[in-house]
């Protein structure tokens, strides 16, 4: 390209006013987010969660700040407490809230990509201007980001893994900042941001070696030694200020959930290598539907195409071309390390968990896409086609979310958890709306006994659903028990008994067949999607409770 050549950004290449074109497909891209994620926003009944968050954020008013580490994730449950105790429909609320943080994501997204693309005069080429803005770059992540089904998906959830995605990205932004240009603000800056992201789901700790990365990827020779002191420096002191403000909801939360922790990290059921092998499956599964084929292939060939790109320089253009193949590379760490580490260590795991390595591979692709070896125009048209494809691809699963999610195509693990079994409120919400009904009806209010004292199987989601209504009780007991039997005989209100059916159903939760035609009779009945999972409420007859299951 002749470097006298005028520098054409997007707004020229769209012959709008600069100024103008700018703020107008900012505020587009922030119609088009939101106005993707909020048709049908409940019309998947809450999910297990969902309601354990909620239910801490509740408990925050009794219990303080220490109930609310009490989970792992103090600062999505912290959100949730502002948000959704006012609402007068919680679930609404605690989802419109994930929006809300999502398009802040997307909006430091842009930011990312912009900051990786100007570094010291990114993506110039030999002769001059190669005629692309950092505003474009930044401008098709956020287009990305709408577009995206993992984070459409993630956004529409009153999750933390929306929140860790968001808080990740700031950690990336501002370890670049402060791994190439050590600053007291931005030393201040990282560490409030990973701290953030620690504070939104412990994941987050892989963001601690973001300065590092930049740092390695994007000095300069002429930074010098005394350059590379004064960055140890400011990232001591960084993960000092991130460890000040999260290391005791840390600590409680290990405390409370020792034995969890210790079943995450040491549990060995199956070899490594199948291990690994079935992370693999599952992680090429979950990518492909929830980043979209296009995003993927789009994305695999940029990470190669730059660390190709990367690793050909000789030592003295990869230092010039530092700020501009180095960004690529620090953005491609941070979408495969992640993945790597859960395919390596992960027993338990589910799609959601790698959302947070979105945002990564969005700017990156963003940045490769500008730096194309096309005219400018050709690589705006690049850039449009890749999110109208992506789009356009994903919109049979935006349609079945909004309308109808069980028809949602979703991955075998997901649509377990979202839909079919236990976890999923279809069933439960219906049972609870039943349950309420028969309460206004009943003078002294009702007992509902959920038959599975030592099952967490429903016990979040019926805490959430009938939280606040004055005529209903609800009890965990074992009703196999005749002592337990015979206390919960002499209530004086009706006592139905909860649970779910016995073929899928965690084995605490199940009603027995042998126990329940002896002692009660079933008067309601709600089916899961897929009807592997029923949920059934039974009338306790109180006569001969007290009498052993022959």
């Amino acid at each position: 390209m002749n470097s006298r050549e005028p520098a054409c950004t997007l707004s020229e290449t769209l012959f709008i006013p600069n100024r103008l074109s700018e703020r107008l497909i900012w505020a587009g891209l922030v119609v088009l987010f939101v106005s993707l994620r909020l048709p049908g926003l409940t019309r998947l009944p809450v999910f297990d969660d969902e309601a354990i968050y909620m239910n801490a954020a509740a408990d925050l008013f009794h219990g303080g700040l220490h109930s609310a580490c009490h989970e792992g994730k103090p600062l999505h449950v912290l959100l949730l407490a502002i948000a959704t105790p006012w609402a007068k429909d919680p679930l609404w609320a605690g989802r419109f809230t994930s929006i809300l943080v999502g398009l802040l994501g997307m909006l430091i997204c842009g930011r990312l990509a912009e900051r990786l693309f100007e570094e010291r005069g990114a993506w110039h080429d030999a002769e001059g201007a190669d005629g692309t803005s950092a505003r474009t770059a930044g401008l098709f992540a956020m287009l990305f980001c709408c577009a995206s089904p993992m984070l459409f998906f993630l956004n529409r959830m009153a999750l933390p893994d929306g929140l860790l995605t968001t808080t990740c990205a700031a950690a990336m932004l501002w370890g670049w900042d402060l791994g190439t240009q050590p600053s007291r603000r931005n030393t201040v800056r990282f560490g409030v941001a990973l701290a953030l992201a620690v504070l939104s789901k412990p994941p987050g700790l892989l963001l601690v070696i973001a300065p590092l990365a930049a740092n390695y990827f994007g000095r300069h020779p002429e930074d010098g030694a005394s350059r590379g002191s004064d960055f140890m420096r400011a990232y001591g002191r960084a993960v000092a200020v991130a460890a000040s403000i999260c290391a005791l909801p840390l600590v409680i939360f290990l405390r409370k959930n020792v034995e969890i922790s210790k079943s995450v990290l040491t549990e060995q059921t199956v070899p490594l290598n199948e291990l690994w092998l079935r992370n693999v499956r599952h992680a090429a599964e979950w990518l492909w539907f929830y980043w979209g084929p296009v995003t993927l292939l789009a994305g695999l060939g940029a990470m190669i195409w730059t660390t190709i790109l990367y690793c050909r320089n000789d030592r003295s253009l990869r230092w010039r071309l530092a700020g501009a193949h180095g960004g690529a590379i620090y953005s491609a760490c941070f979408t495969v390390i992640p993945i790597a580490t859960f395919v390596i260590v992960a027993r338990v795991w589910f799609s959601r968990y790698l959302g947070f390595t979105t945002l990564p591979l969005l700017a990156l692709l963003a940045i490769v896409i500008l730096q194309l070896p096309l005219r400018p125009a050709l690589r705006i048209a690049c850039g449009c086609s890749v999110g109208i494809a992506v789009l356009s691809t994903s919109w049979p699963l935006y349609r079945a979310l909004w309308l109808d999610p069980p028809s949602a195509s979703l991955p075998v693990s997901d649509s377990t958890q979202y839909i079919t079994s236990w976890p999923s409120g279809y069933g439960t919400t219906e049972a609870a709306e039943w349950l309420k009904q028969v309460a206004r009806n009943a003078p002294n209010g009702i007992l509902v006994v959920r038959h599975a004292p030592d099952d967490a199987a429903n016990k979040h989601l019926l805490r959430f659903l009938l939280r606040g209504e004055p005529g209903i009780l609800i009890q965990n007991a074992d009703l196999l028990d005749p002592a337990i039997r015979a206390g919960v005989s002499k209530t004086t209100e009706p006592v139905y008994v909860f649970g779910l059916s016995p073929t899928f159903a965690p084995a605490g939760a199940r009603l027995s067949r042998s126990f329940l035609p002896c002692f009660g009779d079933r008067i309601a009945r709600f089916e899961k999607p897929g009807r592997d999972v029923t949920v059934e409420i039974y009338l306790l007859r109180k006569q001969n409770c007290e009498a052993s299951i022959q």
